[in-house]
């Protein structure tokens, strides 16, 4: 819906349709403009002698661009080019412009008089909506995957961008007055500011800053997680978080670390602030506890009789406390080359393992102050995530080069790598109980499963996260091996590995399953490694990319996927497959020449 002057633009995408109507009456001041698909965006030219209409409709085998005279009806351009569904379409300010965004990436401009194309601009990302500065000079885009950029309308440079702030899509865009600022608001609840000339954030609403950690309780029935200085404790056999509130912090939770007992929490936040918590009660043990050299706690750990516990800052120190008594007993400083890569503490003995800018993997001794070993090779790019075994006699890592490895404990060999799979950069690591096999999540929001003397993955990736990966681990349910995740968009997921639950079913009733036997020509081999989402085009493609099904990208982040459990923080969507007219029972539609050959 757009509004010029005294006349309103709206349009359904169910009905077809564009209506100008007069704002004061509701009246059709204009012919209805009908067109053979859904309408995802329509815009009113600026000039009132000569107005016209500019809109974006289509399904998934056509997409249109096109342009009406606003007082007649008829049709004035066709603006070919756009591969995807056009999402948003605005007029420049003075109305010599058209611009459009589309899922194909792109920002295209147009001469609005005779429709040429004066620029194809890259987003990179599927485009969700565009803005003009008042002044005609510049372009904002946001895209699906969280990222904004500004355009040079002239030239078409994009300055300086991408911006990559918000962790769901970009839903509107608009420039302050004096065009120095963009508003951005996105799916992830948040609204930011933006500075157009520095392209630095400078301001963001009171509850969007979304600081994301999460760790299991040892017997991997309970999960903690923040969201900002939110701290809340989730039942995973129950599906219920817990009464207890945990309130104290005053920055956002950067750490968090059951005790061995299970009755007690650890959390440490950006502020330098620890506190120790009765998991049942949410009441304070101990705390504030603060540091006096250093900022940022990234890493708290208890040790295994439960009587200390271990911190880790942000600017490279370790440093041991008391729990009955809350004294720090010791400060270690740890380097700075710690400062940029990940840091965990092994669930055995003294030792502490980091990822060095330098791309090698380091193990320390924080009780005797000294590295025991540095690995005799290293990842290609930085080390971005790492893990203990539960023995603590073996660890691995991932990496900014996509890969993973894993180290012998005590000497630092490499025993086995480096495993192949993900396509971008390694953001969390977990080996099962058993120390037999390894989960892993990567920025492009895939699960994969490993087992640790290979280095092929045992299944295909695992999809469904609307962002990147916050957190792998394995879960156990009644004997059975699972796999739980949360996501920067979020969620908290449940996964089973097994091939029993290698069905295309995108619901959590089995009833629900799509007939296999009938899909295409893959037949009874046809299983749930064959079957993805494709993100770019949002479409559920079987193992020779043929299209299954079109999912709409609202629902994208909240389909219930194959292999899943269970999912906590968003409402799923779900889909009964059962009945699904697909494959070969398509001929069941062909009556025989004694019904006249009808289909």
């Amino acid at each position: 819906m757009q509004i010029q002057k005294k006349v309103i633009a709206c349009t359904s995408q169910g009905d077809r349709t564009i209506r100008l109507c007069d704002i004061d009456n509701g009246k059709l001041v204009a012919p209805l403009i009908e067109v053979e698909e859904g309408v995802l965006c329509v815009a009113l030219s600026p000039d009132a002698d000569a107005p016209r209409v500019a809109a974006g409709w289509g399904d998934s085998k056509l997409q249109k661009l096109q342009v009406w005279d606003a007082k007649d009806g008829r049709l004035l351009l066709d603006l070919p080019g756009h591969s995807g569904y056009v999402t948003c379409v605005a007029y420049s300010p003075h109305g010599e412009n058209i611009i459009s965004g589309s899922l194909d990436g792109t920002v295209r401009i147009w001469e609005a008089n005779n429709g040429r194309l004066t620029h194809c601009l890259d987003h990179g990302s599927g485009v969700n909506a565009i803005a003009m500065s008042h002044d005609g000079e510049k372009i904002a885009s946001g895209a699906f995957n969280g990222t904004l950029k500004i355009w040079e309308t002239k030239t078409g440079t994009c300055i300086p961008g991408p911006m990559r702030s918000h962790a769901g899509r970009i839903t509107l865009l608009v420039f302050t007055p004096d065009n120095q600022q963009i508003i951005s608001g996105s799916d992830d609840r948040t609204i930011r500011i933006w500075e157009v000339e520095s392209a630095e954030e400078s301001e963001t609403s009171e509850q969007s800053r979304h600081h994301y950690c999460v760790t299991f309780s040892p017997d991997r029935q309970k999960v903690a997680f923040t969201s900002g200085r939110t701290l809340q404790v989730w039942d995973i056999e129950t599906q219920q978080l817990a009464q207890a509130q945990f309130i104290g912090h005053e920055g956002n939770i950067q750490s968090l670390a059951f005790s061995h007992d299970e009755r007690m929490i650890a959390s440490g936040a950006e502020d330098h602030v620890i506190y120790i918590w009765n998991i049942s009660s949410g009441n304070k043990i101990i705390g504030p506890l603060k540091g006096k050299e250093y900022v940022g706690i990234s890493n708290v750990v208890f040790s295994p009789e439960d009587t200390k516990f271990v911190s880790v800052s942000l600017f490279c120190a370790m440093q041991t406390w008391d729990i009955s008594t809350g004294e720090l007993l010791s400060t270690v400083p740890l380097g700075y080359s710690w400062s940029e890569g990940p840091v965990v503490l092994s669930p055995v003995g003294s030792h502490v393992v980091s990822g060095s800018t330098s791309r090698f993997v380091e193990l320390w001794d924080y009780l005797k102050d000294e590295i025991v070993w540095t690995s005799s090779q290293c990842h290609t790019q930085k080390v971005t995530s790492l893990a203990f075994s539960s023995a603590g006699d073996r660890v691995v890592s991932g990496s900014e080069d996509h890969t993973i490895n894993i180290w012998d404990a005590e000497t630092g060999i490499l025993l086995n790598g480096p495993f192949h799979g993900h396509t971008s950069p390694v953001l969390t690591l977990a080996f099962s109980p058993d120390g037999e096999k390894i989960v892993s999540g990567a920025e492009d929001r895939s699960i994969i499963l490993w087992d640790v003397g290979k280095t092929v993955p045992l299944t295909q990736p695992m999809q469904g996260h609307a962002d990147r990966l916050a957190f792998v681990d394995f879960a156990q349910d009644r004997g059975s091996q699972l796999i739980i995740s949360g996501s920067y968009d979020k969620s908290i997921r449940v996964w089973d590995p097994s091939d029993e639950a290698a069905r295309i079913c995108f619901s959590p009733d089995a009833a629900h399953a799509l007939d296999v036997t009938t899909l295409l020509s893959a037949g009874e081999g046809l299983r749930f490694d064959s079957v993805t989402l494709s993100r770019n085009i949002g479409w559920i493609v079987g193992p020779q990319n043929e299209y299954i099904f079109w999912v709409p990208p609202s629902y994208r982040g909240s389909l219930w996927m194959p292999r899943y459990v269970k999912v906590a923080g968003i409402q799923s969507v779900v889909l009964d497959l059962s009945r699904l007219p697909h494959g070969y029972s398509w001929t069941k539609c062909w009556k025989s020449e004694t019904d006249k050959g009808v289909y």
